[in-house]
């Protein structure tokens, strides 16, 4: 087949044409942009297809920005634009087809003339054509509405030659082979170094060599057949550059360079490499980011590792560090068994490398902050990622690496070590995962609900006046949820947090800053506290307004709820209480009927109320059995003895004076003439009980005594039961007495009136049912008798009272004893002549002796049972 050569020119600065989508992505990032280019060749190629778009999108904005290396053309369109770039250095002329797009309002011909561009003309088939004043490259970045045309200049390559005059000339016969996995350079000279990088639409493998010259001019072949589709040699500045452009992207994920005797060799796969390895997709920069800087062919170690599948590994990390020299700064990983690692992320200022299939320890999940070392490292992560461990290396600027392979592990080595110029980095801060994958929360979860259990996975984060929003982005990576923060979320945050989950650390972060998020979705917006009120006000306010919109045009009805237990005019309050303000409520006292007129809501809420309010009062039947016991004993002792003594003439035994001639002595004028009469207590009564009379008398009937003792012991037991039976109301008394009524007389202004006091025992209960069927009974107790020691001047008994109160809670037909009134009463009392009833041994001839001892005990007995009621409530 025939080949096409390129001219021998160079892309602008940093490689423009090869890099032009990085530096656009960066400008243009935004969901959902593609981007597509093609290689400045000869002949027109299909370079790049836009994402899928609606048809008939219709093209209504045309603007012109021009730059030092490139001019944009840019189109504002309906939506996505469908486009076929088509680009030729010898036509002078690029042509970018659409499809199912129209102009509307733009000029058909737009004269520029700006030394790169002359004219750009619009046809009504949609197709764009640019015509150029110098040759030039061209790429198209696609957006969702529209799409750009950037068009770079290129310069002379004999001058870019000027640039590395000891270089190696190449040989006239330059040639490619293309073979089963590996591409081989023939350029006739060893090179001094290779990189090499893969683009960003992963078709295509970049390789930069150093130390040699085209003099046979660029290559360019195409392949029908096999992983290889084209492969471009040309001379770029002060190397030649490689391109090789593959029809599967997965085709250059893993590849090797080497160098040989005659030019170098790319092999693809996995396979043991020599010389260092590029394996990434470039940042999107103004400038292209090496993501794997050659190593010097004479340097005896190290060499650089190797990405492959993840077939190795299986072990864990056994140190994880950070050193440097004077050029170049070292992130050290050594494994207890050699793994295989990926290059997941080089984009400028971060680069993610993921160790495959290897454990990492909880003492190495964390944040090594770098700043305060020179060099361009600012802060290293590791964490575990499932059965990964990730790597993620934070940078000042878009900086070169190399990974290389050492002793049972890898390093990276980043350009830059100690005697490198110290820059302030703008980038943000890093955070590192410490328990797994991140776990999002739940949906419009706010600052305001506290946590009672964290559940995002753990990090630990060490800051020194770190960007609050870095901080939050950060944090949004861990937790994978979009983050949006308001103008109000600025300022720095010193943080040191270790082993926390990523939500708590969220939490902490908020609340010091005085911030609240929201969550909708995977969403996440972070706003000053203040207007997270203010707004969720604002959503209640209007909520409030549209309900009562809504309630001011519902239609009023009425309802007449009758009242059947209750008073209505006390239940009229409490519905007046739930009604809207355009609702009212009456009360009908004739038939103790309430009338509602509201909305129907309100009036349902009053139906409900009134079924729960007019419920018949519970009626509680009270049982009581009242039991008095008593028991008395008394013992009496007592003597009575007399005599008498007669000297008369009668008698013959007279004094023989003329006074006194007769003596008579006796021991009284009464009855039974006892000198001592004290009898027993009983006998005075007239029951005598036992009694001993002895009697003795002279012969002559002059001298005689009479001697009788008496004794009486009585005892007796007496139990008086009453049942009375009550029937009242929930929370009403009831009172149950029985007693004895007293008369006593009384004298005033010469009018005599009977009066009486009653000694009563009375009982006072009153119950509560409870709801769980219960009753709470509140009792008062009191107990009047006739008093035995106390009397009125007229000998009417004094009154001794008792009382008690007291509340039990029983359940319904249960019994409750209250252990009653108890009273004991003991008395002994001596009745004689005074002084000879101390006399010893013949004291008791004038004594007698009374023992009385007297007990009675009250006891109640109250079974309360809820009487049943059959009713029916019907509203």
């Amino acid at each position: 087949m025939t080949g096409r050569r390129w001219e021998s020119k160079e892309i602008a600065k940093h490689a423009f044409a090869w890099l032009a989508v990085a530096v656009l992505a960066a400008g243009c990032a935004t969901t959902g942009d593609t981007t597509s280019g093609t290689a400045p060749v000869s002949d027109p190629a299909v370079v790049a297809a836009a994402a899928p778009a609606k048809a008939a999108v219709v093209i209504n904005s045309m603007s012109i920005e021009g730059g030092q290396e490139d001019v944009r053309i840019h189109f504002g369109a309906t939506g996505v634009v469908k486009h076929e770039l088509s680009a030729s250095r010898d036509s002078m002329s690029v042509v970018v087809k659409l499809e199912d797009a129209s102009f509307e309002g733009l000029s058909r011909l737009t004269q520029v003339g700006d030394g790169t561009i002359s004219t750009i003309a619009l046809s009504d088939e949609g197709q764009v054509t640019v015509s150029l004043a110098t040759h030039a490259d061209s790429i198209v970045v696609s957006k969702d509405t529209g799409f750009t045309l950037v068009i770079a200049p290129v310069q002379s390559a004999v001058e870019a030659s000027s640039v590395k005059p000891m270089a190696a000339v190449a040989e006239n016969n330059a040639k490619v082979s293309v073979g089963n996995g590996e591409v081989d350079f023939s350029v006739g000279a060893a090179p001094a170094g290779l990189s090499g990088f893969v683009l960003s639409d992963g078709l295509r493998l970049v390789v930069d060599v150093e130390g040699i010259t085209l003099a046979g001019g660029e290559i360019f072949q195409e392949y029908t057949e096999g992983a290889i589709k084209r492969v471009i040699v040309r001379e770029s500045a002060d190397k030649v550059r490689a391109v090789l452009e593959a029809r599967n992207s997965d085709f250059l994920k893993s590849y090797t360079l080497s160098k040989t005797d005659n030019g170098f060799k790319v092999l693809f796969g996995s396979t043991e490499e020599t010389v260092s390895v590029a394996v990434a997709t470039p940042a999107p920069e103004a400038a292209p980011v090496v993501v794997a800087q050659t190593m010097d062919a004479e340097t005896p170690s190290p060499v650089a590792a190797e990405p492959n599948d993840g077939s190795v590994g299986g072990g864990e990390i056994t140190d994880f560090g950070f050193h440097q020299d004077k050029d170049k700064s070292y992130v050290d990983l050594l494994f207890s068994k050699m793994a295989s690692y990926n290059v997941a992320e080089a984009s400028g200022t971060r680069v993610v490398i993921d160790m495959l299939n290897t454990r990492l320890p909880s003492r190495f999940q964390r944040a090594l902050d770098t700043s305060a070392f020179a060099g361009n490292i600012k802060l290293i992560a590791a964490y575990q990622r499932k059965a990964d461990t990730r790597v993620v290396v934070d940078l000042t600027q878009p900086t070169p690496f190399t990974v290389l392979k050492v002793e049972s592990g890898l390093s990276l080595a980043f350009e830059g070590g100690s005697g490198a110029e110290v820059v302030t980095s703008t980038t943000s801060d890093k955070i590192v995962l410490v328990g797994g994958e991140g776990e999002p929360m739940s949906k419009a979860e706010t600052m305001g609900t506290k946590a009672t259990g964290y559940k995002g996975t753990r990090i630990s984060m060490d800051f020194v006046n770190a960007d609050i929003r870095n901080v939050l982005r950060l944090i949004g990576e861990v937790s994978g949820l979009n983050i949006v923060t308001g103008s109000e979320v600025t300022g720095t945050v010193t943080i040191r947090l270790v082993d926390v989950p990523w939500d708590q650390a969220l939490e902490v972060i908020l609340k010091a800053k005085g911030l609240g998020k929201e969550i909708e979705g995977n969403i996440m917006r972070v706003v000053s506290a203040e207007r997270l009120d203010a707004e969720h006000q604002q959503v209640l306010e209007k909520q409030k307004a549209a309900e009562e919109a809504a309630k001011a045009s519902e239609p009023l009805s009425s309802e007449i709820f009758p009242v059947n237990y209750a008073e209505a005019g006390e239940v009229l309050d409490k519905i007046t209480a739930l009604l809207s303000e355009r609702g009212t409520a009456s009360v009908d006292e004739r038939t103790n009927t309430i009338i509602v007129r509201d909305v129907d809501e309100k009036i349902e809420l009053a139906r409900e109320l009134v079924a729960r309010l007019d419920t018949p009062t519970p009626q509680v039947l009270i049982e009581a059995r009242i039991v008095e016991v008593s028991s008395n004993y008394n013992e009496d002792l007592g003597i009575q003895w007399g005599g008498q003594y007669t000297a008369d003439a009668s008698h013959g035994n007279s004094t023989g004076y003329g006074f006194p001639n007769s003596i008579g002595i006796q021991g009284s004028t009464g009855a039974g003439n006892y000198l001592v009469n004290l009898p027993a207590a009983a006998a005075v009564a007239g029951s005598p009980g036992a009694a001993l009379a002895i009697n003795m008398g002279h012969i002559n009937d002059i001298l005689s005594l009479d001697l009788r003792l008496s004794a009486l012991e009585t005892s007796g037991k007496g139990r008086v039961v009453s049942s009375p039976r009550v029937t009242t109301l929930d929370n009403k008394p009831a009172e149950i007495s029985q007693g004895t009524e007293i008369p006593f007389t009384t004298i005033s202004d010469d009018e005599t009136e009977i009066e009486s006091i009653d000694y009563l025992l009375a009982l006072k209960v009153t119950p509560h049912v409870t709801s769980d069927s219960s009753i709470m009974l509140k009792i008062e107790i009191k107990k009047d008798a006739p008093s035995t020691t106390y009397f009125a001047t007229d000998g009417t008994p004094a009154k001794e009272t008792r009382t008690a109160n007291t509340e039990v809670l029983v359940r319904d037909g249960e019994t409750a004893v209250i252990g009653g009134i108890i009273t004991d009463s003991t008395s002994e009392s001596t009745s004689g002549v005074p002084w000879f009833q101390k006399l010893p041994f013949v004291g008791w001839l004038f004594k007698s002796q009374t023992s009385r001892v007297e007990k009675t005990e009250l006891i109640i007995f109250l079974t309360p049972r809820i009487v049943q009621l059959d009713q029916t409530t019907d509203l």
